[in-house]
């Protein structure tokens, strides 16, 4: 498409009055079709307001004339008789808010100028691109001296642009029609129409602070024809503009959702979630949400950033709500997605409370969400996230109940899946990943919570048959639970092996739940009276180098687990500061999970230091009865078959 774009600007680009701002009217139309077009429409114009001529139609005079009421209706006739023009157009400005100077005024004024030109892109239709540019630009004169010209243009404005590009603070199909496709001229922004369209348009922005020009400001905005930048102030805006503009609307969102984390200006966040939803079909729209999701997962993913992403996603479901477009439907999915995601955040901080308070939100909107049989792998995660919400509260019934329950959905889900594939015979429900899911979350419930032996057996075979489709992810995991449950069959040196091999290769393979699942398993063979070989203790003490205290969960654990086997071999100096390290990594908070972590580093801090006050319930929040007459062996092994981590 060909364009045309008229540059006039406002302020002196170096006093600290008023507002430093380049104002463009873009027209769907070359130079000589935009002219030709704003003449029979605009002139006779001047007749019908009562001025002389074009020569007098200025806003600055209309103020000076006749006060700022009637010189801002006077131009809203200006800008409503605009829409009688036979083809497109667009008003864009931006400002220089921070007033920086480059070298000089000019030199600042030519900035802003790219400026504007480098996000251009971003205010055209999606499906348009620009083919041809002519920009015409008023002339200025300083003490009636030629100020920028046309080569100072061409080689501070449209020639930078490719670095902009590189940088991403520029969109592309500018930059490509670089050479003769551009054509630059100065004119006077008392003879032609469409530069006093821009010169009423930068009028109008420059007193924006005033009621009646915001308000009318705003109005464009609604009907789709303004947009604004601002120059200097924030890298972040272009980003975000130019995200658009490639049409990468998930990070377009992400961009803008980002700028409103920090910022109370005004931001494209509402309306590029709506072009994400529009733009791209359903399937689309639901591939690019989960792209939102998984950027902001990205970005906040080391646990101190974890207070972040709970603001992040919660910004996200007010937008979600603040949605008012008819030709969107069921936003209850896209809450109900996000919910999911903040639980199991949540779950990682153990905030119970918030996590009940989304929960009973999650029971309202799967009412509507399971309408659509789509959504049923959405549902199964849902339904595994709430079995932890009642683990980090201790409420270990509710949490096995809750996973048994997604696990008999799964099995009916594998069973339906057999039928319609005719394949009931050789079809393995473990191939499902909803299955897989739902499957290794009951099982970790039911280790638990089963304490008959033969059903312990029966369950390590279920693990055991479900390795094969673990992903490499999943398998660290799997070891732990299998050490869990070989522990409470009491085959020690078993759970041992688990994860000893993976301590002996020359390139490890083990990551930090590993290491937790071993040393559980070493202390569980130490408390039940077992010794243990000098290959096991030089593993141990090799551990006890290698972890950073700085890691996240589960350091907190491993500390304590080590503490536990220090002071089962009698280390007891070193056992005391290693619980001391255990309960400063305890991060979770606001939980009954969290509350249980405490009292059991306290108790753990009192036994070896050998203060134990007799007639102390150090557990009296929680259902659990220490003995104190047991030897240290017994009361620890106690506490290992309560504790839920």
């Amino acid at each position: 498409m060909k364009y045309t774009l008229f540059i006039d600007e406002s302020g002196d680009f170096e006093g600290q009055r008023g507002q430093w701002l380049i104002s463009g009217f873009l027209c769907n139309a070359d130079y000589a079709e935009s002219s030709q077009a704003l003449d029979k429409v605009l002139n006779k114009l001047p007749d019908k307001l009562g001025i002389k001529s074009i020569s007098d139609f200025h806003l600055t005079e209309f103020r000076e004339n006749f006060g700022h009421v009637e010189a801002l209706n006077k131009a809203c006739v200006l800008f409503e008789t605009l829409k009688k023009l036979p083809f497109d157009y667009h008003f864009i400005t931006t400002i220089n808010e921070s007033k920086i100077k480059i070298t000089n005024p000019e030199k600042t004024y030519r900035i802003m100028i790219f400026d504007l030109l480098s996000l251009l892109e971003s205010v055209l239709p999606e499906d348009e691109t620009i083919e041809k540019l002519d920009i015409v630009i008023a002339t200025r004169t300083i003490n009636g001296v030629r100020t920028t010209s046309i080569s100072d243009i061409e080689d501070e404005v449209i020639r930078q642009l490719p670095q902009a590009l590189e940088v991403d603070l520029a969109t592309k199909g500018l930059v490509d029609i670089i050479g003769n496709k551009i054509n630059i001229q100065l004119g006077s922004a008392y003879k032609l129409w469409g530069l006093i369209t821009a010169d009423f348009l930068a009028n109008i922005t420059y007193n924006n602070k005033f009621d009646n020009s915001f308000k009318f400001l705003e109005s464009l905005k609604k009907e789709g024809l303004y947009t604004g930048f601002k120059t200097f102030s924030n890298n972040k805006e272009r980003r975000a503009f130019v995200a658009e503009r490639d049409r990468d609307y998930s990070l377009a969102f992400v961009r803008w959702l980002l700028i409103l984390e920090n910022e109370s200006t005004e931001s494209g966040v509402n309306r590029t979630f709506i072009l994400l939803l529009t733009k791209l079909g359903a399937a689309g729209a639901k591939t690019s949400f989960e792209a939102v999701l998984d950027r902001l997962w990205r970005l906040c993913k080391p646990k101190s950033e974890y207070d972040r992403f709970i603001k992040l996603l919660s910004s996200l479901k007010t937008i979600i709500t603040e949605v008012n477009d008819k030709r969107i439907k069921n936003l209850e999915v896209f809450t109900y997605r996000t919910n999911v995601f903040l639980l199991k955040v949540i779950n990682h901080t153990g905030n119970t409370k918030l996590a009940f308070e989304l929960l009973e939100q999650q029971n309202n909107l799967v009412v509507q969400v399971i309408n659509n049989p789509d959504n049923l792998s959405l549902i199964m995660d849902g339904l595994l996230v709430e079995s932890e919400i009642f683990y980090n509260d201790l409420d270990f019934e509710q949490a096995y109940q809750r996973s048994k329950k997604s696990y008999e959905i799964a099995e009916n889900y594998s069973s339906l899946s057999a039928i319609i594939l005719n394949n009931e015979d050789s079809f393995d429900s473990a191939q499902s990943v909803i299955f897989l899911k739902a499957k290794m979350n009951y099982l970790r419930h039911a280790i638990r919570k089963i304490e008959n032996h033969e059903k312990l057996s029966k369950l390590l075979i279920e693990l055991d048959e479900l390795k094969q489709f673990l992903q490499a992810g999943d398998l660290s995991r799997f070891r732990l639970m299998k050490v869990q449950v070989l522990l409470k069959l009491e085959k020690f040196d078993e759970a041992i092996n688990v994860t000893s091999k993976l301590f002996k290769q020359e390139i490890p393979e083990h990551n930090n739940f590993d290491k937790l699942a071993y040393i559980k398993a070493v202390n569980g063979s130490l408390t039940s009276g077992l010794e243990i070989t000098n290959e096991i203790h030089s593993i141990v003490e090799g551990l006890t180098v290698e972890y950073d205290s700085k890691a996240y969960h589960p350091v907190e654990l491993f500390f304590r687990e080590l503490a536990i086997f220090y002071y089962l071999n009698n280390n007891i100096k070193l056992a005391k500061k290693l619980i001391q390290k255990s309960g400063n990594a305890i991060t979770a908070n606001n939980s009954k999970i969290s509350d249980y972590l405490y009292s059991e580093n306290f108790y753990l801090q009192e036994l070896f230091k050998g203060r134990i006050n007799l007639n102390k319930n150090y557990f009296v929040n929680f259902p659990i009865k220490i003995d104190h007459n047991l030897d240290k062996r017994s009361l620890i092994k106690k506490l290992a078959l309560f504790t839920p981590l």
